[in-house]
């Protein structure tokens, strides 16, 4: 199966990363990850359920963890100025989706909320992942008009 995000390309069948149709070496754990996590893109994927996949049935340091998204993180390109970038649309959509949420527009809210929701994969203790985590787990109904 391939999958499109950018100017980026992942071959799951052939077991390749192309930028821009130019092959990316990464370590096989790492690429493993990226498989899960662009597999599972709908969802939040846990570290727990990383580990779970990636390394079944072997104890794995956080520190190894933490070292394969990161070597992830430079492969693709994503820095620390991306991160702020999506800090701030996170901060917005979450703004949005919780005046939709008011207004009954619940299922809007959430298809809004959940793809930033999503790109994220470390910080769930910061405000701002924590009220987007909320509005996404926020019991309601749509309201028809």
């Amino acid at each position: 199966m391939r999958y499109m995000f950018g100017d980026y390309q992942l071959d799951t069948e052939r077991h390749v990363l192309a930028h821009t149709e130019v092959p990316v070496k990464l370590e096989r754990k790492v690429y493993q990850v990226l498989a899960y996590l662009v597999q599972h893109r709908e969802r939040l994927v846990s570290r727990e359920e990383l580990l779970e996949h990636v390394w079944p049935g072997v104890y794995v340091a956080e520190a190894a963890v933490t070292r394969c998204i990161a070597a992830l993180r430079k492969a693709v390109g994503d820095d620390r100025e991306r991160q702020q970038a999506k800090a701030w649309e996170l901060r917005a959509a979450t703004s949005l989706s919780r005046l939709w949420q008011q207004q009954g527009k619940r299922t809007a809210a959430r298809e809004l909320l959940a793809p930033g929701y999503g790109w994220f994969t470390e910080g769930f203790d910061t405000a701002d992942l924590q009220e987007a985590q909320a509005l996404l787990e926020a019991p309601g109904e749509e309201q028809t008009p």
